[in-house]
């Protein structure tokens, strides 16, 4: 008798081993899906901030988030008294554009030009899409004198660009650019751009 239940006592914790490591590889198959799953679904809502956040067409900052990030650098340039530029870049006649040579050629345009001011500023800098075919150059930083002589090299290479679409028609650009004073009084996002926007 005391062999029989040695026998099934033996018995019940082989089986109940057995199902803890049945368990246990459960759990652990379970928790690699869950971290699977998890790491898609942020890579997922990476994709949708970066979508959310981008101009569809030039694949800039958007105005939305162009604008967000000024406040951003604007509260960490008055809070650190530290410069900050910025320029706000137009096209000339960009209806005319449209109009001669068709939206098609003005979509070519609007990335022709969002490529050269991405590829032309520095890494710390941002570009966004702020209108139609207004830009806005967020130049954390950088003191007046250098987002003046950004501006004039950028209004240069726009004048250089040469596009087949355009059959030698020249495009060109205005800038207009404005400095925060660290120390100056009721600086807000709103009058830099506009500061910007009337220069």
């Amino acid at each position: 008798v005391s062999d029989r239940i040695r026998s099934l006592l033996r018995s019940r914790a082989q089986a109940a081993e057995s199902a803890q490591k049945y368990l246990t590889a459960l759990n652990q198959e379970l928790e690699r899906l869950v971290g699977d799953r998890t790491a898609a679904l942020q890579r997922t809502n990476a994709e949708l901030k970066q979508l959310a956040s981008r101009d569809s067409l030039t694949g800039l900052l958007n105005h939305k988030a162009t604008v967000e990030e000024l406040d951003r650098l604007l509260r960490s340039a008055l809070r650190y008294g530290e410069p900050l530029a910025v320029a706000m870049v137009d096209i000339d006649h960009f209806k005319e554009i449209n109009d001669r040579f068709g939206h098609q050629v003005g979509d070519r345009v609007l990335t022709a030009l969002s490529e050269l001011l991405a590829a032309s500023v520095r890494a710390a800098d941002l570009c966004g899409r702020y209108g139609g075919e207004e830009f806005l150059l967020l130049l954390p930083k950088a003191t007046a004198q250098a987002a003046g002589d950004l501006a004039e090299r950028l209004r240069q290479a726009v004048e250089d660009l040469t596009l087949p679409e355009l059959a030698g028609a020249v495009v060109t650009a205005s800038f207009g650019g404005a400095a925060v004073d660290p120390g100056g009084r009721d600086v807000t996002t709103d009058t830099v751009i506009r500061r910007a926007d009337d220069a």
